[in-house]
């Protein structure tokens, strides 16, 4: 099995909370993500890890009548780690969420707060949380929407290739 080091070296992967736009919308269903960087040759794990590994976690924090959905995972890469397969990601990669905004949403902004846990690997493997938090304005369904002012958090879907 593979050695847990500290988890207060350098870290490995990079995470950061955003929105696919700049506002909620009440009565809307919208996507946030979870952006993750990999640092070169670590990886983090798919839903369905294969022989080893734990699938990267999101607990939410979500104002009354916010719901979230569970990730949208990507495709995975497979892994050959000393002959046990294992499936997860390297790179960059969005992990896309769909939250639910209710009607009676207040006036923003409002605060979307999640706890992340991952575990990264490469010749050892190294557990990582973080907790994130982004702030966004609550908007009636027929304020205007500027889609080219996306939130700096998430860019346009997008799935990292080897």
């Amino acid at each position: 099995s593979a050695a847990v080091a500290a988890a207060d070296e350098e870290p490995t992967v990079h995470v950061r909370l955003g929105s696919e736009q700049s506002a909620l919308v009440r009565g809307q269903t919208q996507r946030l993500g979870i952006h993750l960087r990999h640092e070169p040759h670590w990886h983090t794990y798919w839903l369905n890890p294969g022989d080893s590994g734990i699938p990267t976690s999101i607990a939410w924090s979500l104002p009354e009548g916010f719901a979230a959905g569970s990730i949208a995972w990507p495709a995975p890469t497979r892994f050959d780690v000393d002959g046990l397969y294992n499936f997860g990601f390297e790179g960059e990669l969005v992990l896309p969420v769909s939250v639910r905004v209710p009607e009676s949403a207040g006036e923003g902004p409002v605060r979307i707060s999640a706890v992340v846990k991952w575990l990264a690997c490469k010749e050892v493997c190294i557990p990582g949380k973080a907790a994130l938090d982004l702030e966004l304005p609550v908007v009636d369904a027929d304020a205007p929407l500027d889609p080219a002012t996306r939130h700096p958090g998430i860019p346009h879907q997008h799935q990292h290739q080897q």
